[in-house]
């Protein structure tokens, strides 16, 4: 079993805390790469977050990108110990220490999912570190371009991410679809570009030229489509029933 490892994009430990990585998820900008995802993540985690939770774990930390939301809270990492300093480290199988409480106000796990081999006992795990009523917040992907984080393993769809988590003994309140439709298929149709060859000399000019014309068109798409940042699971499915990723609230009875 492979390790449940850290927000996506990189598997380097020093990339996930540099001042760059963790600038780009507390202020997205249309210039940045994942501008789109990034800013609909962030949306839907400030309008999700419960109301004044005292004691977070952020389980598969990384570099703690959503920290700044949480300015008064006891606000405790769990992840690999090669990682970055952490509170709690993890077994290779993802286990949580022994000692761990079970008493969390909520347990953050942002973009973690799709890197677990077994997703079923990381949830589990996710469970026993929470309080009696007590919440996750997770998000996952449902298409993106690959990034093993050492691996990347999965994607899910709305209702698989829900029957993932009841199985797993959560209530879940909601699963709702960032980045969705139209918006999700600029988002790609933009990766794609960022990946043409660099020494033929027509895809380099072109890609020289979506990189100026990016932001512009980040702007646009973002404000002709901000109805598709976020839609819930039960969203009459388009033309189009194209996600980036899930964002999903539930609650430990």
């Amino acid at each position: 079993m492979t390790p449940p490892p850290h927000p996506p994009q990189s598997s380097d430990p020093a990339a996930l805390a540099s001042s760059d990585y963790l600038r780009q998820r507390s202020s997205p900008q249309p210039e940045d790469q994942f501008y789109l995802h990034l800013l609909d993540l962030l949306a839907a985690l400030k309008s999700t977050l419960p109301a004044d939770p005292q004691k977070i774990l952020d389980f598969g930390a990384g570099g703690s990108p959503y920290r700044f939301l949480f300015p008064t809270a006891t606000y405790l990492r769990a992840d690999l110990p090669s990682t970055t300093p952490v509170d709690f480290p993890i077994a290779p199988d993802g286990t949580l220490p022994p000692s761990i409480p079970a008493d969390f106000d909520l347990v953050l796990s942002s973009q973690v999912l799709e890197h677990v081999s077994d997703p079923h006992h990381y949830l589990l795990q996710a469970q026993r570190a929470l309080r009696p009523g007590g919440t996750l917040i997770l998000s996952t992907h449902g298409t993106f371009p690959d990034h093993p984080c050492p691996l990347d393993l999965w994607r899910w769809t709305a209702s698989g991410l829900r029957q993932q988590l009841e199985s797993a003994g959560f209530t879940v309140h909601s699963v709702s679809k960032l980045t969705h439709g139209f918006r999700a298929a600029w988002f790609l149709f933009d990766q794609s570009l960022l990946s043409l060859p660099h020494h033929a000399i027509t895809p380099r000019l072109l890609r020289r030229l979506h990189l100026t014309l990016r932001p512009t068109l980040n702007r646009l798409v973002n404000h002709f489509t901000t109805s598709q940042a976020q839609v819930p699971e039960s969203h009459p499915p388009s033309g189009l029933d194209l996600s980036i990723a899930l964002f999903a609230l539930a609650t430990k009875p």
